[in-house]
This record gives structure tokens, sequence and C-alpha cells, in this order.
């Protein structure tokens, strides 16, 4: 193993397992030794709940018995600790019945030595799972887990398939925990319920695997490209409102991936080739006189579901002799349907189990005399919710229809803005918001920060039923009032904040203003809310790279500009138009310089400083930076008066590539030293991690190779750590370089199909020609000079193509390169094969680098060209 120290950081907090430190910005926390070592362990496993038992064993390794209350008051340290030194987050929670779970999003670093390999620097962590937490325990389904289980790892795509509230969604998480192992790639989970727009599936995907979507590529072809040489499980949660998109997609990943397979829940099946449909049984329940006893009863799935969800509700509930009867006709008449038995549950706070099976019955009696067309157990969910919403308060029913305008999970906060009665007063939300959670019908979800709740789905869409549309246009009304405040001031802080702190604040309301903004822009909406809604939400989709998104969006928002739009809004919008675009776009340009006019027409400093300076970076070109330059040297200048700032780290990192693209040399190190020193104050992790990669190109211009690698390693484990694809591309591409420059051709193979395996998903031709011409140099230390020649011929082909030139680093590579060559073959054979590699296009040669074609039998000979031809 390499000497690689592991560096874990999570809201203020530094923790350094390896040194046994703890910090809170910068401050040693007095911590103890067990309190430490449980700390480190959850850290460690805070992809999945960690039972009691295992943390035992981890922090006790010595001792034969641990009970209980040690684990407790330890972890009672750990807690008071992070929360004396300033942590106000919930970082640790507690799964009632299966052990604890660390909460704060976790971002990774690692200072590697210079002979480790960077691969097993990023192999120490494991296969990614991005799984929700579930609640509680999974209950009555061990022989249908069982059963897939089995199944999974033969099958690319399993459908569960079943009513509404049967349990779907909790089997499926439960499986891919399970089915982890199988897939060293990783688990990814990607709940579809919120989504309204078919085009968010693919979107949505790409931003939680790293990808940003821009530039007229479609969005699924850059998902298929990245996936294409994976081995991973990825679960599509409740598919059926989506269903087209969903089965696209799945289509496309079973012709595209070959080592991809998908996990889909949905009411409807997919029905695309491949499917292997799972239909999901209700929860067992004992026949009339089966179950005399409760030991008796308690072996059927639905009984124990009851008897578990009513324990959690009255803090203590045991099935005895006297209620078996009710109980067991309760599951029955409920059809073993998991949500209307949890539903059903909670009840016991108000009623006893023969009370609560009267009220049933009488539920069930009024739908049995109906004749609905509707399926048995459809109906009898349908007939337990408005059950339970017929014993609701008035203010409890009216909270429930308004919270269900929300598309994602809500606060008090946020459900107190869209409690506001006709008369626009906020009655208390507060009272009727805690018997909605004490009643089932609201769960609490995990999350650091303010505390979270969401609609269980069926009651969401229950209670969007009840809305009347009046009611509906006012509650959406409120809700995009509210996030106009929230993001507003987000934006606000979002230069001071730390990236992963913000982004926890911030990110938990993205569904809530997609469904604010789709109202809106709506026939019965409101425009000029939704544009300054826009305005200020541009740094969430810039974080979370939802480019694609963005752009939709700021579309919408300026076709509707006129002259009353406020020029504070207007100018926003101008802004937003010109981030992300490359230099040398005259429309980005002209968007930028208009909304400089306008924040200096308003007198809005902070908004003519970032205005100044993204006009220069649009303005600079290698070799050319003269019209630039005035530009950034007053952007910097206007943003120090700031004081430390994300956007000041942002100018001078522009002041970076100014003097790269003027070979100052001297100038790039005291800019890059300036964001060394302001960006840790502000959390800027990302801008950090650029910063390292440039100082790895300064040692190696400088001949300190060793060190650039170091650095690059280092920027590589931080890029993977934080999940940016578009970062890690880069130091991998770079790190191929510097390691075929000492002769590393083993290191310089394995970083090139590292970029190599990204770069094209992330439209990032240039990056993969490099790849391709570091990746031909190691074929040629290795000896392997006619397959270096095809690949040399391919980079240098795409040069010529682009009429672009080589940096000084690269050149001097590519030369050592053409040396090689010319030593090893003849001046004709040589030709040839360059110009093989020059036909071949970016598809072709990175199938041919990552090795899923094999080079010398897939060229020379005429099958071979033609299979070439059909990958591209």
């Amino acid at each position: 193993m390499p000497d690689v120290e592991r560096v874990f950081r999570f809201g203020p907090f530094c923790l350094r397992p390896d040194r046994r430190i703890l910090t809170c910005r910068e401050e040693a926390v007095a911590i103890g030794g067990r309190p430490f070592d449980l700390l480190v362990a959850l850290v460690e496993r805070r992809d999945r709940v960690v039972a009691k038992d295992e943390l035992k064993a981890v922090v006790w390794p010595e001792a034969a018995i641990v009970e209980d209350h040690t684990l407790v008051v330890t972890l009672a340290s750990v807690r008071k600790a992070l929360g004396a030194a300033g942590g106000t987050a919930k970082f640790v929670g507690t799964v009632t019945g299966r052990g604890y779970r660390f909460l704060a999003p976790v971002a990774i670093e690692h200072g590697a030595a210079d002979a480790a390999s960077v691969n097993e620097v990023l192999a120490e962590e494991g296969p990614a799972q991005r799984l929700p937490v579930p609640p509680d325990r999974l209950v009555g389904r061990e022989a249908d887990l069982a059963t897939l289980l089995a199944r999974l790892p033969e099958a690319r795509l399993v459908t569960l398939w079943g009513a509404g509230g049967i349990g779907k969604t909790r089997l499926a998480v439960a499986l891919a925990a399970e089915a982890a192992r199988h897939y060293p790639d990783g688990v990814w989970f990607v709940e579809l319920a919120p989504l309204r727009d078919p085009r968010l599936v693919v979107e949505t995907i790409a931003a939680m695997l790293g990808l940003p979507i821009q530039g007229p590529r479609p969005a699924l072809e850059t998902v298929t490209t990245f996936l294409r040489p994976k081995r991973l499980l990825l679960v599509l949660d409740s598919c059926e409102h989506l269903i087209d998109e969903s089965a696209r997609f799945a289509e496309a990943i079973a012709r595209h991936c070959p080592e991809v397979a998908i996990l889909a829940t949905s009411r409807e099946r997919l029905s695309i080739a491949g499917e292997w449909v799972y239909r999901v049984p209700p929860l067992t329940t004992p026949a009339l006189g089966q179950a005399a006893t409760a030991a008796d009863a308690l072996r059927f799935g639905a009984v124990r579901l009851f008897a578990e969800r009513a324990d959690a509700a009255l803090g203590g509930f045991a099935l005895d002799d006297d209620s078996v009867g009710a109980v067991g006709e309760i599951c029955r008449r409920l059809d073993g349907l998991a949500l209307a038995i949890e539903l059903a549950a909670a009840g016991l706070e108000l009623l006893t189990p023969a009370a609560l099976l009267a009220h049933l019955d009488a539920r069930l009696g009024l739908l049995g005399a109906g004749g609905r067309k509707a399926p048995s157990r459809h109906q009898t969910l349908r007939s337990t919710i408005d059950w339970s919403y017929d014993l609701l308060t008035e203010p409890e029913r009216a909270l429930l229809r308004r919270l269900s305008v929300f598309a994602g999970s809500f606060t008090v906060a946020s459900a107190r803005a869209v409690a506001l009665d006709d008369a626009g007063d906020m009655p208390d939300a507060i009272a009727p918001m805690l018997a909605l959670v004490d009643k089932s019908l609201v769960a609490p979800v995990p999350a650091v920060g303010d505390r979270r709740f969401r609609l269980l789905e069926s009651m969401q869409a229950y209670g969007a039923e009840k809305l009347a549309p009046a009611e509906r246009r006012q509650c959406l009304r409120s809700l995009a009032l509210y996030l106009v405040r929230f993001y507003e001031e987000g934006e606000r802080l979002w230069p001071t904040t730390p990236t992963e702190a913000w982004l926890g604040a911030y990110e938990p309301e993205l569904e809530n203003l997609r469904a604010a903004l789709d109202w809106a822009f709506g026939p019965d909406g409101d425009a000029a809310l939704g544009q300054r809604l826009v305005g200020h939400a541009q740094e969430l989709w810039a974080e979370l790279s939802l480019l694609a998104e963005r752009q939709r969006w700021l579309a919408r928002a300026e076709a509707q500009a006129d002259g009353s739009t406020p020029p504070a809004v207007l100018g926003r919008l101008r802004l937003a138009a010109g981030r992300n675009a490359h230099p040398g776009d005259p429309r980005f340009l002209e968007a930028t310089l208009e909304a400089l006019e306008i924040f200096r027409r308003i007198d809005d400093r902070l908004h003519v400083a970032a205005a100044t300076d993204q006009a220069g970076r649009l303005m600079m070109k290698p070799g050319d930076t003269a019209k630039a330059e005035p530009y950034l040297r007053d952007g910097l200048v206007l943003l120090r008066g700031f004081g430390p700032t994300k956007l000041l780290t942002s100018a001078l990192y522009s002041a970076v590539s100014m003097c790269w693209y003027a070979d100052d040399m001297a100038g790039v190190r005291r800019h890059l030293d300036e964001i060394d020193r302001i960006a840790p104050g502000v959390g800027d992790t990302r801008m950090l991690q650029a910063a390292t990669m440039m100082l790895a190109e300064l040692d190696f211009a400088a001949g300190r190779r060793h060190e650039a690698i170091a650095r690059a390693r280092a920027a590589a484990a931080a890029w993977h750590g934080a999940g940016h694809a578009n970062g890690l591309a880069n130091i991998q591409r770079n790190l191929a370089g510097y390691l075929v420059a000492i002769g590393d051709a083993a290191g310089g193979r394995a970083a090139a199909r590292a970029a190599l395996a990204l770069t094209p998903a992330l439209g990032k031709s240039l990056s993969t020609a490099f790849a391709i011409q570091h990746l031909a140099l190691a074929e040629a230390i290795d000896g392997r000079a006619v397959r270096a020649a095809r690949l040399a011929g391919y980079s240098d082909g795409y040069f010529r193509a682009q009429r672009r030139t080589r940096e000084s680093i690269e050149q001097a590579l590519w030369d050592d390169l053409s040396a090689r060559l010319e030593a090893a073959l003849p001046p004709a054979r040589l030709a040839d094969l360059l110009a093989e590699g020059a036909a071949w296009n970016e598809e072709q040669v990175v199938t041919v680098a990552l090795g899923t074609v094999a080079l010398e039998s897939a060229v020379g000979v005429g099958v071979g060209e033609d299979r070439l031809r059909q990958h591209g």
C-alpha cells in the first residue's frame, strides 16, 4: 500500500486519522481516544448504516464484551465534541434497530508519496454507494430479497413492478445494498419521483456522476460514453410517470454499456428487450383462523410490519393474544399493502386495534358498495388514505393539501410559507406539522442542517388531488416568493461560505426550485418572479454542474425580458449568459459587456467587479492577452475591495491563466500563492484543487518532475473524492504526460487510460488528443512502435485538422515520441502508420486505447478496418 495520508473534511471539520487529529476551522478539537476511533469508523463507513456490533468490534477490538451503554456514551462524547467546537449540523444519525450513520457530505484528500500509484490511491476508496438511508429495517421481504439477490448478478435490467405503496423502493434499496459487492464501480440511486421534465432523467443521472452537460452533444450520449467501461448498478426509482424516457435510457445503457446493470421500480413495465420483471407481492397475511396466537401471527410479514411500526409510533407496543385477531384482520383487509399497513399502525395513537378495525371496516364497506374499477390493492390504499385524511383536523388537512406543492423535501420554514391562508395570514403550522409526522403522513428526511420532511409519494398525489386550482396557485406563488428570498440569501452567502456547507443548505431545495419555475413560466404563473428566481439561483446550478438545465431556465427567463424587467434582474440574466462560455465567442462577450454597463448604471459594485473579470476571461487567448489584460487587472482590483471571497479566487485564477499564456511564470506563482492563502478560508475546495494542478505544471516546467507527479497524484485523489469528473480527467491527462517523461510507461499508460475513460463523455476532444499522445509515448517506450505510431497519427491528425499548437510541455513530449518512432521504423512504414491513425475518429481511437478492440488485430487488414468503422 502506498504511503498515503487520508484527510476527511466535513462541515468546518478536518479529520486526519493517521495523525489522530481533529480540527475545526484550523483549531484543534479536544476528543478522547475511543470517541476519536468511533468518529473515524463512522466517517470511513459513511456510505451505509453501521451496525452496533460492527462499531464495537472496530473501536474496542480487544474487548470480549462491550455493552450497548458504552457505545451510546462514547457516541454522546463524539456529538458533544463536534457541537462544542462549533458544528451546528447533525453529523451522526441514529437508525432505529439498525445502528448509526454519518450524515454529512465528506470531501476526501490524499497526500501521496512519489512512488505511489495513483490508481492504488483511488482504489482505496472502493466502490461508491449512493443509496438513501432507510428510516427503518426491511420487514417481511426476506424471501423476495433472496430471490432477487440470486437473479440480479445475471440480469442486465430488473424491474420491480407493483402497485403504489407496496414497498418497491424499500426493497430496491435493500437489494442494492446487499448486491453492491458485485459492482466495483459502485451503486447509484436515482430518485425520479420529483422530476416532471423528461429531459431531467438523463441530466440528473449525469449530474450525479459528476458529468456536466453542456454544448450541443446529447446528454444520453455523454452518459453512455462515460458508463461504457464501467461495471456498476443504477437504481431508477419511480419510473412510471416518465416511463418513455426511462425506457429509452435503459435501452441505451443495455446497448452501449455491457457491464452496467439497471434496477428499476415502477407501477408500469418498461417493456423493452431484456427486461426481467419481478412482480412485488403483497406482504403475507394470516388467513382467517390461521393465527390464534401472537407467535403464530408474527410469522407473517404484514403482521410483523404492523407490530414494528406500531411500536415505533407508540414508543412501545407488543402484539398479544388478545389483539392478534384484530391486527390479523386489519392486515388482511389492507391486502398486505405495506404503506396502508404503516398508515393504519399509526392510528393506534388514537384507537385500540379493535376500534381501528371498526373504523377501517366502515371505510372499506363504503368502498365495496361503489363498484370501482381500480384494482383492489389501489382501492385499499385509497380507502386507507381517505380514512387517515378524515381523522385529521381541518388545519391538518389544509396543511397536508398545501404541502403537496413541494416536489421535494421541505423545512418547517418553507412549510409555513405555503401555509398562508386566503387573507395572507400565516397560521401556526408547527402543531399541524407535528401531528402529520406523528400520524406517519409526513416523514422526516435525514439531512445536515435544518430538519427536513417529505410527504409520502402517495400522500403527495392525494393532497394534490384535494388542492383546488386557486389554492394551488396561491401555494405555488408563496413557494416561489419564499425561494426568491431563500436563494437571494444563498447568492449573498456563496462567496464566503465553504462549498460543501453551502450545498448542504441550498441543494435540498432543487426539486422545489424546479416546481416553482415550472409554475412561474407557465400559463398561470408570474414570469417576473421566475426571472428573479433564475437570477439568484445561478450558483446552485453551477456548483451541481447542471449547466444544460441552467441554460434552459435562463433562455426562458431572457425570452420574457422586456422594458419592464428591473435592471438588477436583467443584469444578472445577461451576466449568467456568459458563464462557462469558451473565450472568443462574441455572443457571450456581448452579453457580459451589456451586464457590466447595467451594473455600472445601478451602482452594483460587486457585480461590476464580477462582470469585469468575466469579460476579460472571455477575451483571453493563448499568446494574445493584450485586450483581456486591462479587464482582468481592473476586475482583480475591484474584487480585492470585498475581502477574501470565491469571486476573488476565481479572478486570481483568471490572472494565473493570463500569466501562463504570456509565459510569465513568476506571475503564475504569485497568484497561485495568493489563491492558496485565500481559498481555505472561504472553503473554495475546487479552486484549491485547480491551483494544485497548475502548481504541478509549474514544477514540471521547472524540471521538478517528481514534485509535479506527487502534486498531480494528490490532485487526482482530491478530484476523485469530490466526484468531479472534469477535474479528474484534466489531472489524469497531465499526470500521464509527467510519468512518460520520466520513462514510467506503465504508470503513464494507466493514467492516460483513466483520462480516456472520462474525456469523450465530457466532450473534451483536445484532452483526448493529448492523452492519446501520452499513451503513444508509453507504447514507444515499451518498444511497441507500430501501435505507438498509429496512436500518434490520430493525435497529430487532430492537431493539424484543428490548427492547434501544442503548449511547451506537450511539444517536448511530442518531440520525444517523434524521435523514438523515427529511430524504430523506416520512413515509408512510419508515414503509412501515421496516416492510418489520422483516419480514425475519436470513438475508434478511444475504443482501441481502452483495450476493447485489440489494436494489432483490428487494423492492418481489411476486416479490422471494417470493425473499427462499425465503432464510429
